[in-house]
């Protein structure tokens, strides 16, 4: 048996093509920092991890897996732009939920706005960059954690008696604790954090799953973030984005609000959570009739086989 082709499709094996992605990846972020050096500025590190990380699945794509970066949900379309619009709007109503919630306990004072600590400028550019930053980090981190990894993964568990359907939601359970575990050097980190985020994988995850697009799932991830940070000015991951619209200072429990983490690592944030999944299944089973998981997402390129 050749441990590095599979004879089937003669393509690399699963196991080589992620860690051959996450070794150029991990050597390409290096090159951006290299790059970067001398820029004491966290939004365009972000900025540039994400041109990395998107650049080394491109070239993945193109040499290990022999196919288009559009396979991994990103095939746009009619329904790919009404996903990410139902995304985008899912996730900032379940942030106004949650911030209704801790306003409504007085969990949550506002203390301003974010323009009367700087003039016009000073608000309106960083606010736009936070914008953009938010775009690119709901972008990349849904194509790699979701399209790139779970395809792949899904791919390489679909032998003998594991059924499609049952290698992505391995794949999504694996892929949704590598998330969460991206985000544990995160500052104010909690455990409780950490398994929040792991469970905002899962329903990024079958969100692709029942509809093989990453529409959905970066959608929520940016407006999820966005709404958080920009429009309430509440720590995102446990960082704080300064120049929100509403100054606000969270005084309630932690247990409940997720203290300096943000809401991801308190209780409120994971009703929240479960707000969000029942709004998605909902939509999706209103959209479609039925929730049936997309088993073609393991499916080989086309010409491989």
């Amino acid at each position: 048996m050749n441990i590095f082709i599979n004879p089937a499709d003669d393509r690399l094996r699963a196991g080589w093509r992620l860690l051959f992605q996450f070794v150029l990846m991990f050597i390409l972020i290096i090159i951006g920092h290299f790059l970067m050096s001398g820029i004491e500025n966290r939004t365009w590190t972000i900025f540039s991890q994400g041109i990395m990380v998107t650049l080394s699945i491109w070239i993945s794509s193109k040499v290990f897996d022999r196919r288009e970066l559009s396979e991994y949900g990103l095939k746009t379309d009619r329904r790919w732009w009404q996903d990410l619009a139902f995304g985008t709007i899912a996730g900032f109503l379940a942030l106004t939920a949650i911030f209704v919630t801790f306003y409504a306990s007085g969990w949550v004072r506002v203390t301003g706005t974010g323009w009367e600590r700087a003039s016009a400028a000073g608000f309106i550019l960083p606010f736009f960059l936070y914008f953009l930053l938010m775009v690119v980090v709901g972008f990349y981190e849904e194509l790699l954690t979701r399209g790139y990894q779970i395809k792949n993964i899904a791919e390489g568990l679909h032998i003998g008696p594991i059924s499609p359907a049952w290698a992505l939601i391995i794949a999504s359970v694996g892929t949704s604790l590598i998330f969460s575990l991206l985000h544990a050097a995160n500052p104010n980190v909690s455990t409780a954090g950490l398994i929040n985020i792991a469970l905002v994988g899962l329903v990024f995850a079958f969100s692709y799953l029942y509809t093989n697009r990453l529409a959905i799932a970066i959608g929520i991830h940016f407006s999820w973030n966005f709404t958080m940070g920009a429009i309430y000015g509440l720590p995102v991951s446990g960082i704080r984005f300064r120049e929100s619209i509403l100054q606000t200072r969270v005084t309630g429990p932690e247990l409940w609000t997720g203290g300096k983490f943000g809401p991801e690592g308190g209780i409120v944030g994971f009703f929240g959570l479960v707000f969000l999944l029942v709004l998605t299944l909902a939509y999706l089973k209103y959209r479609d009739g039925a929730l049936r998981i997309q088993t073609g997402i393991t499916d080989p390129p086309v010409g491989t086989v």
